[in-house]
């Protein structure tokens, strides 16, 4: 399968493109980012195509990996669903419930295949414990569960700390992979609470 890859930033550089260009069955064809000769050059690095024209990049490839910001990925995400191609998303998948639900919609009316990249639920032994739980079943699993999830992404010397976090927090950040993974063992989340505690840690 021919993916693209949305972004050229550190996460691009570190997690996706080696991820990509390491799996069996996948080819990194194409890089596609809002600065085209970053683009261009790590498009190079890993024998791709770089792109500046999204519809150029989309028609080169059956799959889109993103790496970019919520606010950039969504309407570009939009855009590659409804041009048949599937989807490797980042947490979280937009900033608005709005848009969220406009990328949600684009991707059951397009029949693509969608999943976001929770870190975790991807690692050996997290998937083997998950297993595990799962198979306990009702009456026999979990009945409540607790998760920790420290960052230091808004340190100042942190490739992460980039406006969106500045601007949204740990909440936004880290706080879904902890809601993924508390829903994968314990079932739908319905209602979550947060406050701020020392030193402007997030409780969740």
């Amino acid at each position: 399968m021919r993916f693209g890859l949305v972004g050229t930033g550190h996460w691009a550089r570190i997690a996706h493109a080696p991820a990509l260009v390491s799996t069996p069955g996948v080819s990194l064809a194409a890089v596609w980012g809002r600065n085209a000769g970053a683009a261009r050059s790590m498009a190079a690095e890993h024998g791709a195509a770089g792109f500046s024209d999204v519809s150029a990049f989309l028609d080169a490839v059956d799959a889109v990996a993103f790496a970019v910001p919520p606010d950039v990925q969504a309407p570009l995400a939009i855009r590659a669903a409804e041009a048949g191609k599937h989807l490797l998303l980042e947490k979280p998948v937009a900033l608005s419930v709005s848009d969220a639900d406009k990328l949600a919609a684009a991707v059951s009316t397009a029949g693509v295949a969608s999943v976001v990249f929770f870190t975790h639920q991807f690692d050996t032994e997290i998937r083997a414990w998950l297993a595990d739980e799962q198979a306990r079943g009702a009456g026999g699993g979990w009945s409540g569960g607790v998760a920790v999830w420290l960052g230091a992404a808004l340190q100042p010397d942190s490739p992460f700390n980039t406006p969106w976090r500045q601007e949204k927090g740990g909440l936004w950040d880290l706080g879904p992979h902890v809601v993924a993974m508390l829903w994968a063992c314990l079932g739908p989340v319905t209602s979550v609470t947060a406050v701020a505690g020392g030193a402007d840690v997030t409780h969740q």
